[in-house]
């Protein structure tokens, strides 16, 4: 186990909605210089991976063509190809009101492969994302000229200093394969693949009511029974498919 930080005391550029898309000649953080500062985003909703802030008006998901970096990206890749050290993501009215339940999910931490491929230019290495309270939004905007309704970015006349810990385990796990061989001579070459993630975490310690259990356990244990009866219906047939059957019960 060991533990490691990060630190940050960099000026600050508020990053507008921080989306590039190139066929739409659409990029937030164009015309700013955003290298080795903290670039501060207001979220909408409950942001997920890959939207944190809200799309460009007009845009939806259909409009992210190409490839991720190069013709088009969120508002985390688009800063950390920039240069950004960090980001610090304002939380919106209804993550606000969900803190309790949004600070226990993210204290779970994740799990992660040992073996990462390093960063380049169209990948780069993750950003640390500090999630800020509106109270805390409000105190960076205070004075500023800019407005944080802005869709483009800006400079904010303000320096932020901020600091995380984080620790890392390393643990051993593995994907558990079984192959069930196809009767055609040529056609066993080519596999049907079946599988089901069996490694979701079970409990939510920090659940507000009594039901304490992540949804997703049913899922993953739905699937991973499934997988096996399907295998178990296989090998009890007199009949032998053409193909190979491929099972894969996954973890991480």
């Amino acid at each position: 186990m060991g533990g490691s930080g990060m630190t940050a005391d960099a000026g600050m550029v508020f990053g507008g909605n921080g989306w590039m898309i190139k066929s739409k000649n659409i990029d937030a953080l164009a015309g700013v210089d955003v290298k080795g500062k903290v670039v501060v985003l207001y979220t909408e909703g409950f942001p997920s991976q890959r939207n944190l802030t809200a799309m460009p008006n007009g845009m939806t998901q259909a409009d992210l063509i190409g490839t991720r970096g190069t013709d088009w990206a969120d508002p985390v890749t688009n800063a950390a190809q920039k240069g950004a050290v960090g980001i610090i993501l304002v939380a919106s009215p209804q993550l606000q009101g969900a803190w309790s339940q949004l600070s226990g999910f993210l204290g779970r931490g994740g799990m992660y492969p040992e073996k990462l491929r390093e960063g380049n230019s169209a990948n780069p290495t993750p950003l640390p994302i500090i999630l800020a309270s509106q109270s805390v939004g409000d105190t960076i905007f205070a004075g500023e000229s800019g407005n944080k309704t802005s869709t483009s970015a800006f400079e904010i006349n303000k320096k932020a200093t901020v600091g995380a810990m984080t620790r890392s385990e390393t643990k051993w796990t593995q994907n558990v394969v079984a192959i069930w061989e196809g009767s055609d001579p040529k056609l066993k070459n080519e596999m049907v693949a079946i599988g089901a993630h069996y490694d979701h975490v079970g409990m939510n310690p920090n659940a507000r009511t009594e039901d304490k259990i992540w949804n997703g356990a049913d899922d993953d244990g739905s699937g991973t029974v499934a997988v096996l009866s399907i295998a178990e219906a296989l090998a009890k047939s007199k009949i032998r498919p053409k193909r190979s059957v491929l099972f894969v019960w996954h973890a991480g």
